[in-house]
């Protein structure tokens, strides 16, 4: 699954929400959190139960163990939500203005097909909305030649480069589908914002499925 569908349910797919929204989501967020901890707490306590019995049902305590392993996930995945979201507003060691969050490629609807998914942020200047375009090329070898193919050539439905708009984050998604016989090595990654092309964002993505 490709990071960060998670995230776009909360209505920011496309960075448009507003501040006050943005930090009552966070402490929604970690009302979830609280709430899950106590139920992960109950379930740990009743596992202690099930298992003291004298006449163990396996099925009872295999199906209360599975709950549990379900809310543990379910815990992580929302601080990791919660993580993002502080990451934004409040960042540490991360640089201010525009970055690369992530890049991810996974298997598309049939061989040689693949879904691919950038996460771009804005760290602390969130005052004014970023507009600017992306550009990718997938490089490799095709019969042992190098061969680097752009995205309008290799794009379903054909995209030349994708272009965004956001305050706080974007997801840009999109499909490729690489010619036979062609093997990718790496996907290279430029974001050229707007009001500076100049400081472009470089990044490159070493194939990995």
């Amino acid at each position: 699954m490709l990071l960060g569908w998670w995230l776009f349910d909360t209505g920011y797919d496309q960075g448009a929400g507003d501040l006050q929204q943005f930090e009552l989501d966070q402490v929604r967020l970690q009302q979830q959190v609280g709430q899950l901890l106590d139920l992960k707490d109950q379930h740990e306590r009743q596992l202690v139960i099930v298992a003291r019995a004298q006449q163990v049902d396996k099925q009872a305590y295999a199906d209360v163990e599975q709950e549990l392993l379900a809310l543990q996930s379910k815990i992580l995945a929302l601080r990791e939500d919660l993580s993002f979201y502080r990451g934004i507003m409040a960042p540490e060691d991360m640089q201010v203005g525009l970055r690369i969050q992530s890049f991810e490629v996974a298997a598309g609807i049939a061989p040689g097909y693949f879904d691919y998914q950038l996460l771009l942020v804005q760290i602390k200047r969130n005052s004014r909305f970023i507009r600017g375009a992306v550009e990718m090329q997938v490089e490799g070898e095709q019969d042992g030649v190098p061969v680097t193919l752009d995205l309008k050539t290799i794009s379903e439905p054909v995209i030349r480069k994708h272009s965004f708009k956001f305050r706080y984050f974007q997801s840009i998604a999109g499909q490729m589908h690489l010619p036979d016989g062609f093997s990718p090595h790496s996907v290279r990654i430029r974001v050229i914002p707007s009001s500076r092309p100049g400081s472009m964002l470089k990044w490159t993505y070493k194939w990995a499925i």
